[in-house]
């Protein structure tokens, strides 16, 4: 646990890196949708799938956040 602030900080730079020299960035420019999200400053959580447990994931999200 103690090393996770390191790792994590880490690993933002290789991701940066790896996507500079792939030339992944170039998506974002085209994505209206990621450049609207990136642009809004508010935090979002993705839920991948809405079975039984991305539904709850989803409910609690919902209250949390006072919707």
């Amino acid at each position: 646990m103690s090393t996770t602030p390191l790792v994590a900080s880490l690993a933002r730079k290789i991701g940066k890196k790896l996507e500079e020299k792939t030339g992944f960035e170039h998506y974002l420019v085209d994505d209206k949708d990621a450049i609207e999200i990136k642009d809004s400053g508010d935090d979002f959580v993705v839920v991948v799938g809405y079975g039984n447990v991305g539904k709850i994931v989803c409910d609690l999200l919902n209250k949390v956040s006072g919707e």
